[in-house]
């Protein structure tokens, strides 16, 4: 079961989007100059209350006391959206294991710049530092409100290919919204229904950055 997605092919690296995946290249979904398209979560084809994006595999071994997400905005995003990151260790192919959870967030609009935006990925409760094993697989985890009434646009691109599923929608615990406890959070299910936008993702080490920079 796929969602239509409503995108527009943008010229990557010229006028719309910047040819650079700012600071935060250490690890994504995908390399950056794929991410064409966009997606605002305000469409009646969004239906993105709580997804996962893999990740592509790291190349070393990280432990780290937090993690910066990255992602990016194509237009100025409209106050009141409420959402959550969180970060998955991919167990298999229809569950996941929480390893790093952001606060949560609300968009404040008032002529906030589209471009790059970050926040802290944090270690669940009573753990120190996120560990990411080169030979785990991982996924970002976008959950947000049900009666949002903000807007985000991402950038993304469109994904057709029904194996592997890239991106897909969280469905156990049922309901998950950005609002669902960290406990509930500890283990979801996912598979089966696949998302048909990809968003792009960067994940940054905790070096990277000082401060978020919040839409």
């Amino acid at each position: 079961m796929g969602i239509a997605l409503q995108t527009q092919h943008l010229a990557f690296g010229h006028s719309v989007l910047p040819p650079d995946p700012g600071f935060l290249s250490d690890l994504e979904s995908y390399p950056y100059a794929q991410a064409v398209n966009y997606v605002a979560t305000s469409s009646g084809d969004w239906q993105g209350q709580a997804q996962v994006f893999d990740l592509e595999d790291p190349t070393e071994n990280w432990s780290e006391p937090y993690i910066w997400c990255q992602f990016f905005l194509l237009s100025p995003p409209q106050a009141g959206f409420e959402y959550r990151v969180g970060l998955y260790r991919k167990v298999n192919d229809y569950n996941g294991q929480l390893i790093g959870l952001s606060d949560l967030k609300t968009t404040v609009g008032s002529g906030t710049a589209p471009g790059f935006k970050w926040v802290k990925i944090k270690p669940p409760t009573g753990q120190s530092v996120i560990d990411l094993s080169s030979t785990e697989h991982y996924q970002v985890a976008l959950l947000t409100n049900q009666y949002n009434t903000g807007e985000m646009v991402f950038g993304c691109k469109e994904y057709n290919d029904y194996q592997p599923y890239k991106s897909n929608h969280i469905t156990s615990p049922a309901a998950v919204t950005s609002q669902t406890s960290e406990g509930d959070l500890m283990n979801i299910g996912f598979g089966g229904w696949r998302s048909d936008f990809y968003l792009w993702f960067g994940l940054g080490k905790s070096g990277a950055e000082n401060s978020e920079n919040l839409p």
